[in-house]
């Protein structure tokens, strides 16, 4: 038998076997390999069958990224929000620290309560924003104080990594954490033991650690305001959070889902014209599924009874002085892959899937980015 036609034929089998698996992509890219292969080798009606089976495969993979599912409260229709939900489902056994990054208003909360609920949602949940406590309180806050530890300390007072015990700890904004805070929080991580300010008793935690940020924690390392060592030790499980601008087929979806919460607020049906959710997929949205869902809310509250919702009066009340995001920086952009392939083994395939990208595309942006092919020793 000819070689090419072996290989392709080998390939065939392994995608139905990526098929069973959900992994689409990969289906489809051996799907292609093996085309390749029989048309190589001028095995037409090989390849005939290929190319339709490869035509079903898209489809579907298409219709899958554009129908919305419901994950832990979360709706997701594009492949990156997907990977960060099948990274969640694959560590819900773990205890690794769990580490996300995103823009503001992405959405970070909402996938440190999902974690929380993959491992049994009756467990307490602790959530403290490390960039809205005072600097000077940061440490009480987090591990605790007795009486008289410093003016005002007038009782004992638990801090949340005793509040969350058993459960889990969203340290929302970690970056804001001052190098204090970050060296007596390392070490609580690394021995599961914590000292309240102004006592001498250590006191044993049991917790899942979720933190976030919207910063780059490299590029903090470099400049000397983050500890690498409380970095890595973070670093057990990362996800990152698209921008709602990169995941478009998400806007419409999670509109509707704003709608219908107001809707119930008003006790009242809305009428929604289509260019109502033409202008919500048009738009950059810089502030994310937070500033979607304001921009929803205020629309939907400026109508009188019986009037339509149009694109006007989304557009009145809140595009008028908008400007357009940003594009991601080039060094975040190459951090971000460098740690997909990192976290994959240099694996492209698995690394561009974590990505929520094509190969083709991955191996594009690592070429523009200087990233060599292989891991360099």
């Amino acid at each position: 038998m000819d070689e090419r036609i072996q290989r392709g034929r080998l390939l065939e089998a392994w995608s139905r076997i990526l098929k069973s698996w959900g992994q689409r992509e990969r289906q489809l890219e051996d799907l292609r390999r093996a085309k390749a292969w029989y048309e190589a080798a001028g095995a037409a009606g090989c390849a005939k069958r290929v190319a339709e089976e490869l035509e079903w495969a898209s489809r579907a993979l298409s219709q899958e990224s554009h129908n919305p599912k419901l994950h832990y409260g979360m709706l997701v229709a594009h492949p990156r929000t997907t990977a960060v939900i099948d990274l969640i489902e694959r560590y819900k056994e773990s205890r690794l620290p769990i580490l996300v990054f995103g823009e503001t208003g992405t959405g970070k909360e909402l996938i440190a309560r999902a974690v929380h609920e993959s491992k049994g949602a009756n467990r307490p949940w602790i959530a403290l924003n490390c960039g809205a406590m005072p600097r000077e309180l940061v440490e009480s806050e987090l591990f605790g104080s007795v009486r008289g530890a410093y003016t005002g300390a007038v009782v004992d007072r638990q801090g949340v990594f005793e509040r969350a015990h058993g459960g889990t700890l969203f340290l929302d904004e970690i970056g804001e954490l001052p190098l204090s805070a970050q060296t007596r929080l390392l070490r609580v991580l690394e021995t599961g033991e914590i000292t309240r300010v102004g006592d001498s008793q250590i006191r044993r935690v049991s917790i899942q650690l979720v933190a976030a940020t919207h910063k780059d924690l490299q590029a903090g390392i470099r400049e000397g305001w983050f500890r690498s060592d409380l970095y890595f030790r973070l670093e057990g499980v990362v996800l990152e959070v698209a921008p709602l601008r990169e995941r478009p087929e998400e806007i419409e979806p999670l509109g509707r889902h704003f709608l219908g919460q107001f809707e119930q607020e008003l006790g009242r049906t809305i009428e929604v014209d289509e260019s109502f959710w033409r202008e919500l997929r048009s738009q950059p949205w810089p502030g994310n599924v937070r500033q979607l869902r304001r921009a929803v809310e205020r629309a939907v509250m400026g109508l009188r009874p019986g009037q339509m919702l149009t694109s006007s009066e989304l557009m009145d009340s809140t595009f008028s002085n908008l400007a357009p995001a940003p594009a991601e920086p080039r060094d975040a952009e190459r951090g971000r892959i460098l740690r997909a392939l990192e976290r994959s083994g240099w694996n492209k395939s698995d690394a561009a899937k974590l990505l929520g990208l094509k190969r083709t595309t991955l191996l594009s942006i690592m070429k523009r980015s200087g990233i060599p092919y292989t891991r360099e020793s």
